[in-house]
């Protein structure tokens, strides 16, 4: 399989600009050594995060939201949603998911499926430095690694 680039342009700063064509090319190479590990390493992780934001998406359907009634303290229940596993990697996802946002596996129709569960709905909050959706009781950022 051919391995294919993906390039990002970038602004050489001015007082790289005025060295002469051999010293800036020599200065230039040297700081694409130096960031490249980095680089590929946040163009690795972002290309994950916007794979699994597009599966989630089609995991689960928009829907409106619906007026509730004010409950009172007696009455308060956590809310459930419907689960299932996933027949490849095992993972916990939504029923009515048609992929598995874990591993992309296709949730096929007339597949014998996995038990049903009813599962409270985690709470979120959003980590304070990459701003990514995550659970309450994490302790580090699934995203970025940030330690909470």
């Amino acid at each position: 399989m051919e391995k294919e680039e993906f390039h990002i342009k970038l602004k050489i700063p001015e007082f790289v600009k005025i060295l002469d064509e051999p010293i800036r090319e020599e200065v230039l190479k040297e700081v694409e050594k130096k960031i490249r590990p980095d680089v590929e390493r946040e163009f690795h992780q972002a290309a994950k995060d916007a794979i699994n934001k597009k599966l989630e998406l089609l995991e689960t359907p928009k829907k409106t939201p619906k007026k509730q009634k004010p409950s009172s303290p007696k009455e308060e229940k956590t809310p459930v949603k419907k689960t299932k596993h996933c027949p490849k990697c095992g993972k916990e996802i939504d029923a009515d998911a048609k992929f598995c946002r874990f591993c992309g596996v296709t949730m096929e129709e007339g597949a014998p499926s996995p038990k049903e569960e009813k599962t409270p709905v985690k709470k979120t909050k959003h980590c304070p430095k990459c701003g990514k959706e995550i659970d309450t009781d994490a302790k580090f950022c699934r995203f970025c690694g940030a330690n909470l």
